[in-house]
């Protein structure tokens, strides 16, 4: 309760609301994890996590495990929308400026111009709007299969999407198992909180094959979700007793090649 009221002192305002209705809960006797859960403070295959790490007394590493993850990607989104402000430029510009010649010689009338624009100032306002708010409802929710799917099509998007999905597997699982839980409880709960049904089929993939004794870097290479180099640091992590090490070295080099790709956008 203190810790929370403790974050609502610090933050933006932002997050005043979820907050608010998240030490209330824990004021009536509602787990912490789950009230901030429930207000969309920490999404669905975090909590699970969180609460094992809790119970072995690892829950303040987890968090800031956790941070750092956010931090990451607060960075990406603040880099790719930088990045999209010239284009929007440039074609609100065009937007503007392209008819008046028309208007100038007569071909266009002043009423029908500035009704023109506003229309399409306006429908590109709303789509972008609504873009944003689709992208922060995947973000916290789990891209959809479809758009997975579709996305692996795409010439750079589709490479980007392979690094992302295996830095995060890696992650997740590395903090996972430093937070005391064993590796199948941990591919339970992934496969649990997991909402696309792509990453859920390679996690409940690895599972089976784990069951049948394969090697865990063996699993997840085969189902994609490590390449050649993060097999191989994985593999030799599994062999030393230090998988959970192994795997988040996988997620960073992953990490690397994805900030670098983000940055030739």
């Amino acid at each position: 309760m203190q810790a929370l009221n403790g974050i609502h002192e610090i933050c933006d305002g932002t997050l005043d609301a979820p907050l608010r209705r998240a030490a209330q809960a824990v004021g009536k006797g509602t787990a912490m994890l789950h009230a901030l859960e429930r207000n969309g403070l920490i999404s669905p295959h975090e909590q699970p996590i969180l609460a094992v790490a809790e119970s072995n007394g690892a829950l303040a590493q987890a968090c800031d495990q956790l941070a750092q993850r956010y931090q990451r990607a607060a960075t990406r989104w603040r880099q790719l929308k930088g990045k999209m402000l010239m284009p929007a430029a440039l074609l609100v510009m065009a937007i503007i400026l392209l008819p008046i010649p028309a208007l100038f010689a007569g071909r266009l009338a002043l009423n029908d111009y500035l009704l023109r624009t506003v229309s399409m100032l306006l429908l590109m306002a709303m789509l972008v709007q609504l873009l944003a708010m689709l992208i922060m409802h995947w973000r916290a929710r789990g891209t959809p299969g479809w758009l997975t799917r579709l996305a692996r099509l795409l010439p750079i998007v589709g490479p980007m999407s392979h690094l992302h999905q295996r830095a995060e597997a890696s992650e997740r699982l590395a903090l996972a198992l430093r937070c005391g839980s064993p590796v199948d409880d941990t591919l339970k709960m992934m496969i649990r909180g997991e909402h696309n049904p792509l990453r859920k089929q390679a996690f409940a993939g690895v599972r089976k094959d784990l069951g049948a004794g394969a090697m865990l870097a063996t699993a997840l290479r085969d189902h994609h979700l490590l390449d050649a180099t993060g097999f191989a640091i994985v593999s030799t992590g599994e062999g030393a007793g230090k998988l959970d090490d192994s795997l988040q070295r996988a997620a960073e080099i992953e990490h690397d090649t994805l900030d670098g790709r983000y940055g030739l956008i």
